[in-house]
Order: structure tokens, then C-alpha cells, then sequence
């Protein structure tokens, strides 16, 4: 015997769409939440206050700086007419 729950009224069985989510729109919430990834990202990331030159570490420093020089002192690339 199988049993059905049948009723009129589907008003509870249905889910609420976020506010924010009737304001905006699926495609615009899902750039905003992206965004707002990135954002959050970025400040993390200023700040811990992550930035090469500002190392602590004297073995990344040393190799930094070499390849620094390395660059600086390398010749401009001129094109052969």
C-alpha cells in the first residue's frame, strides 16, 4: 500500500528565495559574490602585508636581488631592420 500526502496548500512545502537574491538576480548574485572573493582576497593579502621586497627571509632577499641586478644590467632588445 503506498500512502501520498496530498494537500492544497504547497505554501509550506516551497523555499524562500534570499532577498537578495529576488533584488538581483541569479547571474548578478553570482558576480557579486566573485567580487566580493576577490575583494576579500585583496585585503588579505595588504594586510599581512605580503611583498617580496619586504622579506624577512635573507636567503629569498639575496636571490631577489640577484635577479634584480640580473635584469638591470641586461642590454635593450633592438630589432634588426
Amino acid at each position: 500500500m503506498l500512502l501520498v500526502n496530498v494537500s492544497k496548500n504547497n505554501k509550506s512545502q516551497r523555499r524562500q528565495t534570499p532577498f537578495a537574491l529576488k533584488i538581483l538576480g541569479k547571474s548578478s548574485m553570482r558576480v557579486f559574490v566573485r567580487l566580493s572573493l576577490y575583494i576579500m582576497v585583496i585585503l588579505v593579502l595588504v594586510l599581512t602585508d605580503l611583498n617580496a621586497k619586504d622579506s624577512q627571509y635573507a636567503e629569498f632577499e639575496s636571490a631577489f636581488s640577484s635577479v634584480s641586478v640580473y635584469f638591470k644590467n641586461k642590454p635593450l632588445y633592438k630589432p634588426v631592420n
